[in-house]
Order: structure tokens, then sequence, then C-alpha cells
């Protein structure tokens, strides 16, 4: 029995542009080879006509470069004939005459003719190509110039095309990467003011609307180029953020030492949040603080679980080993010495100084004073003229504070977990002590008797006194110590400074004087029986709670000496390995004559090379955190970030958003468009060498992907197949399923074939998938019955 063996090789342009039942079309002679190949009987196969197969020969159909066609008769002759390749364009090295300008109206455009009167391409230049081109088009109109005026058309041609060719070459293309660029910096724009991506379409519709409004159709325009839908700055964030992030991750490769700040908190969606932020410096000490990771912890929130986020997170980075210190916000799965992050990360040899928050240590040592008494009354009464549903009686007092010209137009409410909220609701309360006792006394009667007899007591108003200028004091540590880019020395600082006022201000108090203290001076105006010695016990309170909290602090005490004052400082009370450097340091006269520089400033003047030691010492005391302010804030950013109606965020874009809105880096938007320009030209380019593929075989690929039925429902070709036995049989049988695909395909690819100039291919037909009924002109010639499913054999 004989065999089929079939092989696709495609490209290949194999029956030109159109078939006919009678054979192959004859302007394809070129592509198909010499014409006599199509001799038969049966010695070549041709798809549309193909006859009844011989069962004692042996076919072999190539779809490639060529196409053969073997038979073996059984008496053991053979009788091979081979088609020619198509020869390529290429290799014709045909080059565009001059003097087709004036007699045909064609330009040479980058190696193809181009009619300047209709601007259509021509493929091949040749001279038939372009006088068929011009006869058929343009010779009735132009025909009967000759000489000098024909010159003077071509001229004119010339010049509108050169003008014309211009204008895309140096209009278009800048406008595309413009629009680009606007986009990014719009959604940039957005996500640092944490504005919902939606809002993008509103920034568009205000500019156009702007620029139509300033009578600029022109400018109009390109905004409406713009995209900017919410799915688009999505994506843009995206790319943003991780173009930060490259830029983050040099940074901390680079760096010589890092700190790191850990926060945890929950979002609108009761999710638990770790902010992981670092503090990097390098040797020109130059200093960043970045976020380095919002990780959400939907578990638990223990301490093996914050290791395990930050340690992931860490190690995309380079790992602990240029870490310094670790600054936590105090919780107990953050401090725990066994079973807390502290303990674990000693225990995986982390072994940087691990440090709670000042602020929050601050914040506490405030709640020592066990005025509650004093404060809740106070509260009391600010809820009484404005709390729950009372806006009249609310108008009514910010009407009657006008009226009296106090000194606030309102008193505001008080909030646990807002560090300053106490010191400013006392401070207005105590302005408007007088107003408030007339308002009770003239507008609400009956449940405010207890309020008023406290306002008009001594001792009560003494207590408010105090706890008004000491909550007051503790707001203005509490604002030195906020803000970004300061390093542990100068917090360390400021709370040195603040607990020698402490001492000073129980000094004073234990003489009763109120010096220090507005309020209580005040009232000792105004009642001299009030005696203000008994709250220096308070203060003394305050002072051994300051001790407690700040232990760990006084541990750095010796090295905060020698980085805020080298030039000073006992030489023999520092380690040992810096005392050499600090007496050639203390010894230069130039140092010297700087050395009430700013600390910062003074030890950039070091030279890493004399003094290398001393240097290494300061870059580490300079990268270190010494609070959590910078992850306090940015749970503020994430609170109006993820909020009631954004509460379905996905992480990355929160961290994305998030990370935009605290970077100091500034995205590199030039080097992403390049980017995005330099793909997109390399999709074009491989595009185009797609379609001048597809462009040679257009004809064949239509062929086979519009009836490819036609070849393989043969009930002959399906026996032979068969009999090829696994793994041919199996492979074939693929062919109609694959050949389908490429059908089904056509119409998504079609937009880009014919904006790259593959016109050839049709999307005006409706193509199915081959079913059971009589497939339209089939091969076989020997029955009209309609095919079955079963029997196309390897369908």
């Amino acid at each position: 029995m004989g065999r089929l063996s079939i092989a696709i090789n495609l490209p290949i342009n194999l029956f030109g542009s159109s078939q006919k039942k009678g054979g192959p079309n004859p302007g394809t002679r070129a592509a198909c080879g010499p014409r006599e190949a199509f001799v038969r009987p049966a010695n070549t196969l041709w798809m549309p006509e193909l006859s009844v197969l011989n069962p004692s020969a042996e076919y072999t159909l190539e779809f490639g470069c060529k196409l053969a066609a073997t038979r073996l008769f059984s008496q053991g002759e053979k009788f091979t004939k081979s088609m020619s390749v198509k020869r390529k364009v290429s290799e014709e090295n045909r080059e565009f005459n001059s003097t087709w300008e004036e007699r045909y109206f064609f330009a040479n455009s980058n190696g193809k003719p181009q009619c300047l009167v209709c601007l259509q391409v021509i493929s091949v230049p040749k001279e038939f190509n372009l006088k068929r081109h011009y006869s058929t088009m343009h010779e009735k109109k132009y025909g009967q110039y000759h000489g000098t005026s024909r010159e003077a058309i071509l001229k004119e041609l010339k010049g509108n095309y050169s003008k014309q060719k211009k204008m895309i070459i140096g209009f278009s293309k800048p406008d595309s990467t413009a629009d680009l660029k606007a986009s990014y910096e719009v959604a940039l724009t957005l996500a640092k003011h944490g504005k919902a991506f939606r809002d993008g379409e509103i920034v568009k519709e205000c500019a156009i609307k702007m620029a139509l409004s300033f009578g600029d159709k022109k400018i109009a325009k390109k905004f409406e180029n713009v995209s900017l839908s919410h799915q688009t700055v999505a994506r843009r964030v995206a790319e943003l953020s991780e173009n930060v992030t490259v830029q983050l991750k040099d940074v901390v490769q680079q760096c010589k030492y890092f700190s790191l700040a850990l926060d945890e908190s929950t979002d609108i969606s009761d999710v638990s949040q770790l902010l992981v932020f670092i503090r990097t410096i390098d040797k020109n000490f130059t200093v960043f603080e970045e976020l380095l990771k919002i990780s959400p912890l939907r578990g638990t929130t223990k301490g093996i679980d914050i290791y395990n986020s930050l340690a992931s997170v860490v190690d995309a980075y380079g790992g602990f080993e240029k870490c310094a210190c670790v600054v936590t916000d105090g919780a107990r799965a953050m401090t725990g010495r066994k079973r807390g992050l502290v303990g674990i990360l000693k225990d995986h040899g982390v072994n940087c100084p691990t440090l709670h928050c000042i602020i929050h240590q601050e914040a506490l040592c405030a709640k020592v004073l066990q005025m509650s008494d004093v404060m809740l009354s106070v509260t009391n009464i600010v809820n009484i003229i404005k709390g729950g549903n009372r806006a009249q009686r609310h108008r009514k007092f910010i009407q009657f504070l006008k009226d009296v010209g106090a000194e606030y137009e309102d008193v505001p409410l008080f909030s646990k977990i807002r560090w300053l909220s106490a010191g400013k609701t006392l401070k207005h309360f105590f302005s408007l002590r007088k107003e408030i006792l007339n308002f009770l006394q003239n507008e609400i009667e009956g449940t405010t008797e207890t309020y008023q007899i406290q306002l008009s007591d001594d001792k009560f108003i003494g207590s408010l006194a105090f706890l008004t200028d000491i909550s007051n004091h503790f707001n203005i540590l509490n604002m030195k110590l906020q803000g970004k880019k300061q390093n542990i020395s100068q917090l360390v600082g400021h709370i040195e400074g603040f607990r020698k006022k402490l001492v000073l201000f129980k000094a004073s108090l234990q003489r009763n004087d109120a010096t220090h203290f507005p309020a209580c001076s005040e009232v000792l105006g105004e009642r001299k029986s009030i005696d203000f010695s008994a709250f220096s016990n308070k203060i003394g309170d305050i002072i051994d709670e300051f001790n407690d909290r700040f232990a760990d602090f006084d541990l750095l005490k010796a090295q905060m000496e020698l980085f805020n004052n080298p030039m000073e400082i006992v030489i023999e009370s520092q380690p040992s390995y810096v005392q050499q450097e600090l007496c050639e340091l203390q010894s230069d006269p130039f140092l010297l004559s700087r050395k009430n520089e700013r600390y910062d400033a003074f030890w950039r003047l070091l030279s890493n090379e004399q003094f290398p030691r001393l240097n290494d010492f300061a870059l580490k005391i300079c990268s270190m955190f010494g609070s959590t302010y910078i992850c306090e804030s940015t749970f503020s950013i994430m609170k109006r970030l993820k909020s009631d109606t954004r509460n379905r965020m996905a992480d990355e874009t929160l961290d994305a958003c998030l990370r935009l809105s605290t970077t100091e880096f500034k995205a590199e938007i030039d080097t992403i468009c390049k980017s995005k320009n330099a793909e997109s030209q390399a999709e074009i380019k491989n595009l185009r060498t797609v379609v001048n593929n597809v462009s040679t075989f257009s004809n064949a690929l239509s062929f086979l992907t519009m009836r490819p039925v036609k070849f393989f429902s043969d009930p002959n070709v399906a026996l032979h197949v068969r009999s090829l036995g696994p793994p041919w049989a199996i492979l074939l049988g693929r062919i109609p399923e694959f050949l389908f695909r490429i059908r089904k395909r056509r119409r998504d690819i079609l937009p880009y074939l014919l904006v790259l100039g593959a016109a050839d291919f049709d999307d005006r037909k409706e193509f199915r998938r081959p079913t059971s009924s009589k497939p339209s002109g089939s091969l076989n010639r020997q029955s009209d019955a309609p095919q079955s499913r079963s029997n196309h054999g390897i369908l």
C-alpha cells in the first residue's frame, strides 16, 4: 500500500491571488515554478483538484520554498519533478530610475516608488507597474502636459510631497511622545494627591474645556489624544512605582548603612497593614527615607508573622547586613524579648539596636499625670455644647462667642488617638472658660449645675490651668519630634532638653512660681489664694517616667556625645579604636576652625582616608531612625486612599500609591516613555516582518484557512493518513484544527494588517468551523454526497 506524507513549511505564496477550478492562476508562474510541472496524471498533487490516489504509489506533498512530487511505481520506476523556488524581489537588485519622476510622477520613498499624485506605494520598482498605474489612474488628467508645463507640475507635486513628509516626521511623532508623557504626569499627580483613578477623565475634560475657552482648538485636540481612563491611570501608576522601586534598590545597594522603621495598623477593610520604611545613607552623607513595602497581615499579627513579612521584604533588598537600627511602635508583638519581633531578630543573628519610637514614649509619659477627672469634665462640657445631635446648640454657642468677642470662635472636640488633641482642647477651653460658664447658665438649664460649680471652684480652675500648661509643653515637644529627615541625635537632644526643663519646672512650682506656666500665672493674677506648689509632685512623676521610658536611649548617650561634639570630648572616655583618630582630629587646624559647624556639615569635612573609623561611626549614627513618625503620617495617607468608597483596592495598587505619595525620588517619566516607544517600535518592526512574510504567502494562507476541509475531507486522503499509523496520523489529524485557529484569529490581526499594508486579507467573509454539511467545491469529484464528521477521518 502507498503512503502520503505532508510537510507544511510556511510562509509561501503557493497559489497566487485567486484560484479557479481549472488549475493554478497563470499569473503566479514565477511563484509556483514552470507551468509544465502541473502535468498530470498525479505525478504532482495540487490541492484544489486532488485526483484519486493510487494505493500502490507513494506521494510527498511539501509546502515550503518548493513544491515537489515524487511517485514510486511498483516496478521500481522513480520520477521526480521539483518546482523552482520563487525568486525574491530583494535578489533582483531593482533600483528606482530617476526618469520615472517626470514620466510617471513617481518619487523614491525608502527604496519603493510612491506616486506623487495619490501617494500610493508600488511594492516592486518595475517600469511596467509604474506605467500601468499612471496610465490607469492619472494619464487622462496629466497626459496632455509636456515640457516646461510638465516640469512645473512635477515640481509642485514634489513640493507638496516634501511638506507632507516633514509634517508627518516632525509633528506626529513628538505629539505621540508628548501624549504619553502627559498621561504619566497626570497619573503621577493623581497618585501623589491620593485621588481616584477615574479623576483622570475629569482632568482631561477640564483641560479640553480650558483649551477651548482660550480658543486653541489644536491644543484641545491634543488633550483629547491623552489617554486617562481609570485602567490606563492604574497601569501608569504601577509603572511609575516600579521605576521608583528600581531607583530605591540602587540606593540600598550603594548605601553604607540603613535603618528600619516598623508600624502596624488596620485599614478600612479590617486588614492589618505592616509599614516598613528604610533610611539609607551613602558615603557622601546623603540620606533617603523611603517606603520599603506595605505588607498585609491577613492572618495573625504575632511576632513571627511580623518577622516573616519583614524578612521577605528586606531579603529582596540584600538582607540585614547593613542594618544599623530597627525602630518599632512599642507593641508587645514588636518588643517582646522571646516571642516578639525583637527576640526573633536576635535569634536569627540580627544584633543591631532595637528602639521604641521616641514620640510614642513621649505620649506615654504624658499619661502619668493622672488628672483624668479634670479632662473628663472638660470633655463632657464640650460634648454637651457641640457633641451628638446638638447642631442648634452649637450654632448658638458659636454666635455667642462672636457676640462677646471671644479669643476663639469655637472649642475642638477631644480625641484620644491624636497626640495634640488634648493640649488644643484644653487651651481653647481654658481661654473660653468664662464664656462657657455664662453659656451654660443662660442657654442650658438643669443638666449642667455640676459643671457650673466646677467652673466656679478655685481648685478645679487651678488644676485646669496646670493641666493646660503642661499639656502645651508636651505639645511643643511633640511638634519638635515630628518631621522627616531627623536622625536619632536630634531627637535625643530634644528629649534631653525637655528633661532639663522638667527639673526647672519642678523647682519653680515648689516656690509657687508660675513663670513658665502662662495659664497658672493668669489664674494667680485673678485668684491669689490658689497654691500650685502641690503640682511639683506631678512634675516629679513625669521626670521618673522619662528616666524609665528612655533608658534604652541612655545606652547611646556616649555615642551621641561623640557625634555631637567630637572636637572637645575627652579622648580617654571614648572607645580605644577611635582614640588615635580623635587625637589627629582635635589637632587639625582646619577642623578646629570649623568646629562650630552643624554636626552633619562637620562630619562631611572629614576625609574617609584619614579618619575611616570616625567616618564610619558618623555614617552609622546618621542612618538611625529615632521614631516611627514617617509610618504614622503614611497611615494617614493610607486612610485617605483606602476609604469607604475605595475599600476594595488591591494590595499592589495600595503599595504603588503610597510609594508615589511618600517618595523623594523623581519618577523618570522620560526614560519610561523612551522605553515604551522602543517597545512599540520593536513590536511594529516584528509585525512588519510578519506582514512582509504574510504578504508573500497570503493567498496560500487564505486558501488553507478558507478551504481546509476540501483536502482533508477526501476519503482517499483519510485512508492513506490512517495507514501511516502513530504518530503521523495524530500529527496530521491536528492540521484542520490548527488551520481553523488561524482562520479564527484573522479578525483579530486584520486591523494591524490593514494598517501595515496587508490589504489582501479580506474581513468581509464569515468564517465558521467545519461542520458535517457538504463542503463547497469538494475535492472528491466521485461523490457529491454530504460528508459526515466520521468520514473526515482525521478531523
